[in-house]
């Protein structure tokens, strides 16, 4: 009788502690996905994956589109135009074979960037994405700017920012202070390197 009550108790800490463990687990492969918007056409055939809108460096009018596109059709189709805010991407021509992905983003083979793009970075916009075959998509997309993760998909020249901007000059290809101001700061406050 006291070991089936041993045994149910250690069921009952195991269940319990169970979903604490696993958390862990579930942020960090959370952290490691893009949380764009995933859009669906209607029949279901083409599907457009993670769409972002990464901005430019502030005033620069300029901002990039982000996304996997995904033809489950039986026939290769043709992204016609991408519009967001009103503002029409210059594109790349972007081919949708059928049964394969096609990522889009700067520095690849499909690319589409925006020129005249002034919107607030951490707003949603309206998207349109018109096909050759498939019906037309419209979504909001977010507005990121261009750090982090989202640097290597942000427009043709953008500087880096936020922690990439501190990176030295042989890894950004851009002269750089960031790492002067921390040495002043350091000589400021008595401590050493």
């Amino acid at each position: 009788m006291l070991g089936q009550s041993r045994l149910k108790s250690a069921a009952v800490v195991l269940g319990l502690s169970a979903p604490l463990l696993l958390a862990g687990c579930v942020t960090e492969e959370t952290q490691l996905q893009n949380n764009g918007t995933d859009v669906y056409d209607p029949s279901g055939l083409m599907s457009l994956l993670n769409a972002t809108i990464v901005a430019g460096n502030p005033d620069s009018g300029k901002a990039a589109f982000l996304g996997t596109f995904l033809n489950s059709a039986q026939d290769t189709d043709q992204v016609e135009s991408i519009t967001a805010n009103g503002v029409e991407a210059d594109m790349t021509e972007i081919q949708l074979v059928d049964g394969l992905a096609t990522a889009v983003q700067t520095g690849r083979e499909t690319t589409a960037e925006f020129s005249d793009f002034n919107v607030t970075r951490s707003s949603y916009v309206p998207v349109t994405v018109r096909y050759k075959n498939a019906a037309e998509m419209n979504f909001q997309a977010l507005v990121v700017p261009p750090g982090g993760y989202y640097f290597e998909a942000a427009p043709a020249g953008t500087k880096p920012e936020g922690i990439l901007s501190e990176l030295p000059d042989e890894v950004t290809g851009e002269e750089t202070t960031a790492t002067d101001k921390v040495a002043t700061d350091n000589e400021e406050f008595g401590t050493q390197e």
